[in-house]
């Protein structure tokens, strides 16, 4: 049985300031092929930075900076570039902005971490909350912040062990066992344990780098908007603009004696804030993108993944909002609220991201962008026949269309589905292990990972139940002999009900003595159910999952053969670490008129007076008036052409001087296309803007001990 992270698509080294390549961007495309009518030959041209703007720190395009910016950053702004962003948890990223440890981030990074230092009677989404003295900042239970302090290219080791192998499946454990042994090896040379070591696939594999980075763990909460402001406009404004957003959050890094960690590196606030036309640079971690698929992984996404990912977020919603209604005290216990969020942040993404790949001049241009890619490997005789690789990947992924939507009707993971199946399925992973004769550590782990899921409500287990089997019926159809036979006649809602109220698994307290009990004996309906749906869903996963691996070691051959036309002139995809993406502040055309490059207060409280007050464009009672002493011009949000995507949440917006102008927390609807290509027509980043943060430090917050240690000089 697969889980979420399955299905959905983080000795020490110095950083060199690398010479960039000469030229930046691929190569002009040869002649396209005749263009349909109706679509406009200048929107369909394949673009020098179609691949995108997330430049690496170690390859970075100088000249290109130089060209157009005017500016061409040395070693050492690089180096505190590098040093002064943060990668935020395993989600977001961030950046020190004081000498004492002082952490900027997002708002809406912040949300399940203030739920942990919430005390009796406290309510941050309505209050938020302020630490008034440093005695009050408050540590969040297992939250932690990496900061990089090195990467270097280690390839040819990896390459070196994988040359070997025969076959997909022995290729694939070749790499990976080879990048755990150089993660372990240089994890252990650095001779400090705060270190950890990632070995990162660059290009699809062309090229890995081990990237090392120092772990603070001791991370206090110091201040957080409450909801009302830090996410006005809730859901409706989600990837819009213009927006009246403070999308912020501070806290603290403590060292190991407890005191503020002494910063060197960091990002001084700016008194200035940005202008039209200025040149602006993001660093952060972008999560992934696929502007380096071939056009059939483009239609792969379009046809089945993507409407996939949307009907699990919508029907997840829905599981949510239903238990909400019925058990609304349980539910504001869990802060239900933040898991609709995050779902419909999901599914706002997905759909924005399919509109894309059915946009047709979008997918033109990445069509033309193929063809083009193809003309250039032809003309170069070493690498001439690895244009064969796009069509044996179409073909691979034909073969695996019919089986994808089937082998995903059911994923037992407690992130997307009931703590209930999800056990169950473990279970039975560990029946067969057993019987199978499986070494005590493998059976160990397995009840180990059991024992780790949390309960959930009753009234939310059985609504995610249901929603699984909702899962079930649309995967396989409702005459589908297994979903038939695991209804029997029942509605999803009366069998889901059947299964919570006779299974023990919805309780962790019972589950010990299932585990040491006979597993392969046990009636219980939750064991029984995944038994029958394991049995007929394995092998479709397994050959799903043979054909992945297919895809994905054509997808690094071809890579190779892009990296050897192209290297480094085109950005790896995103791989949620550090990168430096270069962008200007600017308006765009927008719904018949133009989209200002800045919002103010003033359009703050115009939509909140539009609204009438009402959610989601409410104001919290100290913002209800304006807080004296603000300027109502103050710039509040403000965007950019910077190339980001999910995981640059929280990102730090630089000018040239490495002063900290913005804070990315958002991006518009155009910019969903990012997935899969980058323009910057009308694509942009949202950014909180600098004069608006320190505004309401000082006047709705009355933080002024954070205000000065944010000026001082």
């Amino acid at each position: 049985m697969r889980s979420t992270s399955a299905l959905l698509s983080l000795a020490v080294v110095g950083l060199s300031a690398c010479a960039a390549a000469a030229r930046v961007g691929a190569p002009a495309p040869a002649p396209a092929p005749a263009l349909p009518a109706a679509l406009d030959s200048t929107a369909i041209r394949p673009g020098r930075f179609d691949a995108g703007k997330m430049w690496t720190f170690d390859t970075p395009p100088l000249d290109y900076f130089q060209e157009a910016h005017g500016f061409r950053p040395d070693s050492t702004w690089l180096a505190r570039a590098r040093l002064g962003a943060l990668r935020f948890a395993d989600y977001c990223s961030a950046s020190f902005v004081s000498p004492r440890g002082l952490v900027l981030t997002n708002h809406h990074c912040s949300r399940e971490n203030t739920g942990k230092v919430t005390g009796r009677g406290e309510n941050f989404d309505s209050t938020g909350f302020y630490a008034a003295a440093e005695a009050d900042e408050r540590r969040v239970p297992g939250l932690f912040v990496d900061q990089l302090i090195g990467i270097t290219d280690v390839t040819a080791t990896v390459d070196s062990a994988v040359r070997g192998a025969k076959g997909d499946a022995a290729r694939t454990r070749a790499r990976d066992d080879a990048t755990a042994a150089l993660e372990e090896r240089l994890g252990a040379a650095a001779r400090d344990s705060t270190i950890r070591v990632q070995v990162v696939a660059l290009y699809n594999g062309a090229r890995y780098s081990a990237y090392a980075y120092r772990r603070y763990t001791d991370v206090r909460l110091v201040l957080a908007p409450e909801l009302d402001v830090g996410y006005f406009g809730g859901d409706d404004d989600n990837f819009t603009y213009p927006r009246y957003d403070l999308d912020f959050s501070l806290y603290r890094v403590y060292d190991a004696s407890g005191r503020p960690l002494a910063t060197r590196d960091y990002f001084r606030m700016s008194t200035t804030g940005a202008a039209p036309g200025d040149a602006v640079f993001v660093v952060g971690n972008p999560g992934s993108t696929s502007r380096l698929s071939t056009v059939a992984q483009l239609a792969f996404a379009r046809d089945a993944r993507l409407p996939l990912y949307i009907w699990l977020a919508q029907s997840r919603i829905a599981a949510l909002e239903a238990f909400k209604r019925e058990a609304p005290a349980a539910a504001a216990a869990r802060h239900v609220d933040v898991e609709i969020f995050g779902n419909a942040n999901w599914l706002k993404a997905s759909e924005g991201q399919l509109a894309a790949l059915h946009d047709p001049a979008l997918f033109r241009r990445r069509e033309l962008g193929e063809a083009a890619f193809r003309a250039d490997l032809a003309r170069r005789p070493a690498v001439a026949g690895r244009a064969a690789l796009i069509d044996s990947i179409a073909a691979a992924l034909r073969e695996r269309v019919p089986v994808y939507q089937r082998s995903n009707a059911f994923i037992p993971d407690p992130g997307l589905g009931s703590a209930t199946l999800a056990r169950a399925a473990l279970l039975v992973r560990y029946a067969g292990a057993k019987a199978a004769g499986a070494p005590p550590a493998q059976l160990d782990q397995l009840a180990h990972a059991v024992e780790a899921i949390g309960d959930k409500p009753a009234a939310l287990e059985r609504r995610l139940v249901e929603a699984q089997l909702g899962d079930l019926v649309r995967g396989l159809g409702s005459r589908d002999t297994l979903v038939v036979a695991l209804l029997a006649g029942r509605t999803p809602e009366a069998a889901a009900a059947d299964i919570v109220a006779r299974t023990a698994l919805a309780d962790s307290a019972r589950v010990p003595s299932l585990v040491a009990g006979d597993l392969t004996a046990s009636q219980d309906p939750a064991l029984g159910f995944v038994r029958r749906v394991a049995r007929a869903l394995d092998p479709l996963e397994e050959q799903s999952t043979r054909l992945r691996t297919r895809i994905d070691d054509l997808a690094a051959e071809l890579a190779r053969a892009r990296f050897d036309v192209y290297g480094t002139t085109l950005p790896p995809d995103a791989t949620f670490t550090l990168r430096l993406s270069d962008g200007v502040v600017k308006g765009y055309p927008y719904n018949g008129t133009r989209a200002l490059p800045f919002t103010t207060f003033y359009g703050m409280y115009d939509r909140h007076a539009a609204a009438g007050g009402k959610a989601p464009w409410s104001l919290p009672a100290r913002w209800r008036r304006p807080p004296a002493g603000l300027d109502l011009g103050t710039p509040l949000d403000f965007v950019s052409t910077n190339d980001i995507i999910g995981g640059n949440s929280g990102s730090p917006v630089l000018n040239k001087n490495l002063e900290l102008v913005g804070l990315i927390f958002d991006g518009n609807i155009e910019f969903m296309s990012g997935d899969f290509i980058y323009t910057d027509e009308r694509a942009r980043s949202i950014s909180v803007d600098a004069r608006a943060i320190v505004a309401a430090l000082r006047t709705a917050y009355g933080a002024g001990r954070i205000v000065a240690e944010l000026e001082k000089p």
